[in-house]
């Protein structure tokens, strides 16, 4: 895998900051083959709620995530009841690495 400690910190940071309900979040994409150089960050977020507003869920955990790793490029994927499930997200269960995950929510 490749992302420091401190980019995965970041990352668990804002997606824990950001998700209100329980959720897994994988790494996927070229991030996860250490034999490769470069590439964006890819990430999926799965969920068992369905999610007001995804993209803009999306949009908003992409762009913190990047402002605070210097502009790398980022993609977040949402895997959640009544929304499209395609190869990416596939591939993201499939393939991933399992970075966090956070059971239940303290209201």
């Amino acid at each position: 895998m490749r992302l420091s400690n401190q980019q995965l910190d970041i990352i668990k940071s804002i997606v824990t900051e950001k998700m209100h309900s329980a959720y897994k979040l994988f790494l996927f994409g070229s991030r996860i083959d250490d034999t490769k150089r470069g590439g964006d960050i890819d990430l999926a977020i799965q969920v068992t709620v369905k999610v007001s507003h995804p993209a803009r869920l999306c949009a908003s955990i992409e762009a913190e995530i990047s402002k605070k790793m210097e502009g790398r490029k980022v993609d977040v994927v949402l895997i959640a009841p009544g929304l499209q499930f395609g190869s990416v997200h596939k591939a993201a269960l499939e393939s991933g690495i399992l970075l966090d995950q956070r059971e239940s929510v303290l209201v």
